[in-house]
C-alpha cells in the first residue's frame, strides 16, 4: 500500500502471506554456503544485501517497507535494496502468492512507437520496423536476439554495431539501422519532448547518446506508471520500472482495464504477466516441504563455474579451455589435469580431491562431438554436436551512404567516408591503378566479409617495391576482421611444408611476405592445396593431427616477378603489380586509419554493404604482368616444338605426314635448351615431353623404318601433319596470353 511522502518520494508497505513468511524464515536458516550454491548470487556484496533485506523483513514482523525516489522526474528507483532491485527469482519468494505483476506490453519499444507517432509522425514510414516490433515482437525474437538484446540495442552507444550484419537476416539488420537512426533523431531533437533542461547526459560518459535516450524513455515510462499509481495507489505493492506489483486482493480485471484506459493516451497496453516458476523458487519449495536438507554438495556449483571455460571434445579427443576473448587452447588428458589442479573439492575429513576426476566421470559434463571454427554466428553451426569457436568480428556495422560512388567521402557521427575513400585509393594503388584490377580486389575483399564461409579458390599475388604499402593494406584488414583471424609471416615453411602449422588455424586471411622464386616454385603443389582444399590438416606439438574446414584467403607478397609458378592451365591466381611508392604524407594518412575505431567500423560497413550480387570470383582479373608470368613459366618444350615444326630439318615426309623418332625428338630438345640458354624450373623428362607432344592435334604414336639398306631399322616415334601442328601451336600461344572477359566498372 502506498503511503504518500513527498512529490518525488514514495513509500510502499506490504504484509507477507503465511507461505511467504515461511519461505523467508527458511531462507534465513540455510547456511551461507548452501545459499550461494542454490541462489546464483555471484557477487558477495549483492548476496549480503539480499540477506540483510530478508532479515529486515523478518525483524519488521514480515512487513515489507520500501522507499522509492524519482530522480529528476525520470524513473522511480528504490532506495537501497527493494522489491524492485532484487532479481525476479528472489522477488518471487516474497510476492508470488500475494500479487499480480502488471507491465507495459513490450515497454521500451511501445514507448518508442508512441514517440515516433506523436513527435515524428511525418517520419513514421522511416521507422516502420520499430513500430512493427512494438506490435509483433515475437517474430523478431530469433537467433541471438532475445528481448534483452533488443533493449540493449535500443540504448547502446552504437546500436548498429551490436552484431556482425552479414550473419543475420536483412530484416534484423534493417531494424538495427532504424533504431540507430531513431536514436540519433531523438537525441538531436530532445527539446521537442518538453523535458526540463537538466536531463542532459553527463558529457564525460562514453555512452552520451544511450544515456540521453534512456532518460527520454524513462521520463515517458514514469509518466505512464505515475498515472497508474495515482489511480490505484492503495493496492500497489511496488513500482517495478515499466510496471507495478498489485495486491491479489484487488479485482485484477478491473485494475487491468483501468490501466489500459490510461495507456490509450500513450498508445500502449498493459498485461498481467504470470510469475515464472524458477529453479530457485522450486528449491525454496523443497525446503518448505523438508525435501531439501542442507544442500552442501559443492560439486554442482563448481561444475557450473568450471564449464563456463572448459569442455571436452570427442573427435579429435582433447580438452579445451577458452575465454571471452576467443582464445581456445587444446590439451591432452594429462596436461588438462595439471591445468585444472586449482579446482578441488574438500572432503568431510579435510582432505582435498581433484574436481576434474569427478567431472570426467560425469555423463552430463559439457562435451561436443567436434570443435570447429566456422566464421558465422548462424545457430546452425553451433549445436550439441559441434562447438563453433567463432565469436564474431570486432568491428561494428554502422549506417553507410546508399550511393558509395557519390557520397563515399561523407563524414558524420558514426561514418568516416574520408577514411573509406583513403583505403579505396590504396586498393587502387596496390592494384596498379587499373580500374578492372581495383574493382576485382575490392569485390574480393567484400566477398571475404560477406561470404566468409565460401572458399574463394583464388589466391592473390602482390608484386611491389619495398615500402609500397602491401602490409599496410593487410594491417587495416586485420584491424577490421580481428587479429586472431588474420596471420602474416615471411617464412613459407611456417605455413606450408613445415612440421607444425598451427599458426594458420582459424584464419580467414593469411599473408606470406617476401616470397622468393625458390619458395614459390618448390612449394607450388602445397600452395595449390592450400588454396583449394576444403579441409586443412593442422599439426600442433603434442596433439594429434586435426582436420578443420578451410576458409582461408591467401595473399602472396613479393618483389620477385617469378615468385610463383603459374602453369598454362592456371585457374588459381590473380596477379597485381603495385604503382611506385607514394609520399610519406600518403602513408601517414593511411596509417591513421588504424588508430580510429570510427574509421575501422566505416571500412567494415563499406565492405559489408558493397554490392557483390553479380560478382563471380572465378572470373578473374588478368593483368599484363600475369600474362607475362604465365608465359615465363610455360614449359619451354612448347617453344621447342614451335621451332621444330617450322624448320622441319631432316624430317622425312610420306603421304603428307611427317615422321620423327623419340630419340631424335629428345636429342633435338636437349640441344635446343643448350643453344637457347633456357633457364627453367622444369627438369628434362622424355616421358613428360611425350605426353605433351601427343596432346597436340594430329600427333600420333608410330613405328617406322629409319636408314637405308643394311642400316635400315624399325624405331618408335610420332607421325603428324606439320601444317596442322603449326596451327595448333599458334592457337595454344594465343590461349596462353588471352585475357578473360571483365565486367565494366
Amino acid at each position: 500500500m502506498k503511503i504518500p511522502e513527498t512529490q518525488k518520494t514514495q513509500i510502499y508497505t506490504h504484509i507477507l502471506s503465511d507461505s511467504a513468511k515461511q519461505r523467508v524464515y527458511n531462507f534465513l536458516q540455510l547456511p551461507p554456503k548452501t545459499l550461494k550454491y542454490h541462489f546464483d548470487i555471484k557477487q558477495e556484496a549483492k548476496f549480503q544485501a539480499v540477506k540483510r533485506y530478508f532479515k529486515k523483513i523478518q525483524d519488521n514482523n514480515y512487513i515489507i517497507t520500501d522507499k522509492y525516489k524519482c530522480k529528476d522526474s525520470f524513473r522511480m528507483c528504490g532506495v537501497n535494496t527493494t522489491l524492485q532491485s532484487i532479481k525476479s527469482e528472489i522477488r518471487n519468494i516474497l510476492v508470488k502468492d500475494d500479487c499480480y505483476d502488471i507491465d507495459i506490453k513490450n515497454g521500451a519499444f511501445s514507448v518508442a512507437k508512441y514517440l515516433i507517432n506523436t513527435y515524428f509522425h511525418d517520419k513514421s514510414s522511416e521507422f516502420d520496423l520499430i513500430i512493427d516490433y512494438a506490435n509483433n515482437r515475437d517474430k523478431y525474437l530469433t537467433g541471438k536476439f532475445n528481448k534483452t538484446q533488443w533493449i540493449t540495442v535500443l540504448f547502446h552507444k552504437n546500436p548498429s554495431g551490436f552484431c556482425n550484419g552479414s550473419l543475420y537476416s536483412k530484416t534484423t539488420n534493417a531494424l538495427i539501422n532504424q533504431i540507430h537512426k531513431f536514436q540519433t533523431l531523438a537525441v538531436e531533437n530532445k527539446h521537442v519532448f518538453k523535458i526540463d533542461d537538466d536531463f542532459n547526459a553527463n558529457p564525460e560518459k562514453d555512452n552520451i547518446k544511450g544515456s540521453t535516450m534512456s532518460k527520454i524513455f524513462f521520463h515517458f515510462e514514469n509518466s505512464i506508471i505515475q498515472k497508474v499509481i495515482a489511480k490505484y495507489g492503495e493496492v500497489i505493492v511496488a513500482p517495478i520500472f515499466d510496471g507495478v506489483l498489485v495486491s491479489n486482493e484487488c479485482d485484477i480485471d478491473t485494475v487491468l482495464e483501468g490501466c489500459n484506459d490510461i495507456g490509450k493516451e500513450f498508445d500502449i497496453e498493459f498485461a498481467n504477466k504470470p510469475f515464472k516458476t524458477t529453479p530457485l523458487y522450486e528449491t525454496i519449495e523443497r525446503v518448505l516441504s523438508n525435501e531439501l536438507v542442507e544442500a552442501s554438495d559443492p560439486y554442482p556449483p563448481m561444475k557450473k563455474d568450471f564449464e563456463e571455460k572448459h569442455c571436452m571434445i570427442k573427435s579429435p579427443f582433447c580438452f579445451v579451455e577458452h575465454d571471452d576473448k576467443g582464445n581456445y587452447l587444446r590439451f591432452c588428458k594429462g596436461d588438462f589435469k595439471d591445468l585444472t589442479a586449482p579446482y578441488y573439492l574438500t572432503s568431510d575429513d579435510g582432505k582435498r580431491k581433484p574436481f576434474v576426476n569427478l567431472w570426467l566421470q560425469d555423463d552430463t559434463r559439457r562435451q561436443y562431438d567436434t570443435m570447429n571454427w566456422i566464421p558465422s554466428l548462424d545457430p546452425k553451426y553451433n549445436t550439441a554436436n559441434n562447438f563453433n569457436t567463432f565469436q564474431g568480428f570486432p568491428s561494428e556495422l554502422v549506417e553507410t551512404p546508399t550511393d558509395f560512388k557519390e557520397q563515399f567521402t561523407e563524414v558524420n557521427d558514426v561514418y568516416d567516408g574520408d577514411a573509406v575513400h583513403t583505403f579505396r585509393k590504396h586498393i587502387s594503388h596496390i592494384a596498379g591503378g587499373s580500374t578492372e584490377g581495383s574493382k576485382y580486389l575490392t569485390q574480393y575483399i567484400a566477398h571475404m566479409f560477406q561470404k566468409p564461409t565460401v572458399l574463394p579458390l583464388i589466391a592473390l599475388i602482390f608484386k611491389s617495391e619495398e615500402g609500397s604499402g602491401k602490409d599496410l593494406m593487410t594491417d587495416v584488414l586485420r584491424k577490421v576482421l580481428g587479429s586472431k583471424h588474420v596471420y602474416k609471416d615471411s617464412k613459407m615453411e611456417n605455413i606450408v611444408g613445415g612440421t607444425f602449422n598451427a599458426s594458420i588455424r582459424n584464419k580467414l586471411l593469411v599473408q606470406i611476405n617476401e616470397v622468393s622464386g625458390k619458395d614459390g616454385h618448390f612449394n607450388k603443389e602445397l600452395l595449390k592445396d592450400l588454396i583449394t582444399v576444403e579441409t586443412l590438416k593442422i599439426r600442433e606439438m603434442r596433439t594429434d593431427i586435426q582436420e578443420m574446414p578451410n576458409y582461408m584467403r591467401l595473399f602472396l607478397c613479393t618483389n620477385n616477378m617469378n615468385a610463383v609458378n603459374i602453369s598454362p592451365d592456371d585457374r588459381r591466381y590473380v596477379f597485381f603489380k603495385s604503382l611506385p611508392k607514394k609520399t610519406k604524407e600518403y602513408y601517414d594518412k593511411l596509417g591513421s586509419i588504424l588508430e580510429s575505431k570510427k574509421a575501422i567500423n566505416s571500412i567494415y560497413s563499406f565492405f559489408m554493404n558493397y554490392d557483390i550480387s553479380k560478382f563471380d570470383i572465378k572470373k578473374r582479373y588478368i593483368s599484363e604482368e600475369y600474362q607475362r608470368l604465365k608465359q615465363h613459366n610455360q614449359n619451354p618444350f612448347y617453344d621447342y616444338l614451335n621451332d621444330f615444326v617450322i624448320k622441319q630439318d631432316n624430317i622425312p615426309v610420306k603421304n603428307g605426314l611427317s615422321y620423327v623418332s623419340v630419340r631424335q625428338m629428345d636429342f633435338g630438345y636437349k640441344h635446343w635448351l643448350d643453344d637457347n640458354n633456357q633457364q627453367t624450373t622444369y627438369e628434362f623428362s622424355s616421358k613428360k615431353n611425350k605426353l605433351i607432344f601427343l596432346e597436340c592435334d594430329t600427333v600420333e604414336n608410330a613405328k617406322f623404318y629409319e636408314g637405308h639398306g643394311d642400316n635400315k631399322k624399325q624405331v618408335r616415334g610420332y607421325k603428324y601433319n606439320a601444317d596442322k601442328l603449326k596451327t595448333h601451336l599458334k592457337k595454344y600461344a594465343e590461349h596462353v596470353i588471352e585475357c578473360e572477359d571483365l565486367d565494366a566498372e
